[in-house]
């Protein structure tokens, strides 16, 4: 996948996932260079961020030979300073997972995308931020 595709597929889940969860006072970005800084300039005065990354690719295995379909990775990690309730990251995992699951995404440039959960993991909790990570697959269609 070259880097104009990785773009635009991170684009795409970026509009959608900023369509969702604006009004929840969450902040989508693409996976900033230095999180630890994101965290303690932006998180102070909002309820969380959504961030976004390319994780890599692989390709997929059927019947016990490999295809020449490849599956595409994006992360999305979930920050908010409340781990249960409405506002809280369990409850954003869930919903991005309701929304993302079994999507098909059109890029820009006319590609098309399902996405797929693959898993989440508790990633940690530091100063008061609950962290979560959502890993999608994406395939090429």
């Amino acid at each position: 996948m070259s880097a104009m595709d990785r773009e635009a597929l991170l684009s795409s889940v970026k509009a959608l996932v900023e369509a969702e969860f604006s009004a929840d006072g969450l902040q989508t970005e693409v996976f900033p260079d230095d999180p630890d800084e994101f965290i303690r300039k932006y998180l102070k005065s909002q309820q969380g961020a959504l961030l976004l990354s390319y994780a890599g690719g692989r390709k997929i295995q059927r019947s016990g030979e490999y295809a020449k379909d490849r599956l595409f990775v994006v992360d999305l990690v979930v920050l908010a300073r409340a781990q249960l309730g409405d506002a809280g990251a369990l409850s954003h995992l869930r919903r991005l997972e309701a929304v993302l699951d079994g999507r098909r995404m059109v890029t820009g440039a006319g590609q098309a995308f399902d996405l797929e959960t693959l898993d989440d993991t508790f990633l940690g909790e530091e100063n008061k931020v609950w962290q979560y990570l959502l890993r999608l697959g994406c395939s090429l269609v």
